[in-house]
């Protein structure tokens, strides 16, 4: 288990393979296991599997950002995955965000055991946040009054893996 944390890595392009449904189900549950705050559970999830709705909302990206969807840093705003997972924050609760980001990585690595590839995206969910013309999509989502889209992570069969970066092990220090 430790050496798949390991090798897992943020992957940029995927196959048009759909994961299966069942595998999406257990890797989300994974997430629902995750520790938070108090038992609070304060996040909601939403799974966007349906295509046209994924390119419409990179198209509104393309067209509204032009110059920046050729950034090479963001033109991965809107990868290639077949599944989107959109995950918000109870904002009335102090603890929900770190709470959307400890089930993000449970969810990263779940998928990973799985063969899947993931992406997390905290920048997409900005952009939903904010451009106008994709917060009808974001509506969309029916997330519950008081959540906040904090974070998007791509899912899919990844086209490539990439090369691990390196770590930088001085940030850590023993006292």
């Amino acid at each position: 288990m430790i050496e798949k944390m390991m090798e897992r890595r943020s992957v940029r392009h995927y196959t048009e393979q759909m994961p299966c449904r069942s595998d999406i189900e257990e890797i989300l549950k994974c997430g629902v296991y995750s520790p938070n705050a108090l038992n609070a559970q304060g996040w909601e999830i939403r799974v966007l599997t349906n295509a046209e709705t994924i390119e419409n909302a990179r198209n509104i990206f393309k067209n509204v950002m032009p110059e920046r969807a050729e950034e090479p840093a963001i033109s991965h705003a809107f990868p290639n995955a077949p599944v989107y997972i959109f995950i918000a924050n109870d904002t009335e609760s102090p603890y929900s965000e770190k709470d959307c980001g400890i089930l993000a990585a449970t969810i990263t690595y779940a998928a990973w055991a799985k063969g899947l590839g993931t992406l997390i995206m905290g920048s997409t969910a900005n952009y939903y946040n904010t451009i106008p013309e994709l917060k009808s999509n974001l509506e969309e989502l029916n997330f519950s009054a008081g959540y906040k889209l904090q974070l998007v992570i791509a899912l899919g069969y990844p086209a490539e893996t990439p090369e691990i970066k390196p770590r930088d092990f001085s940030k850590i220090q023993w006292l």
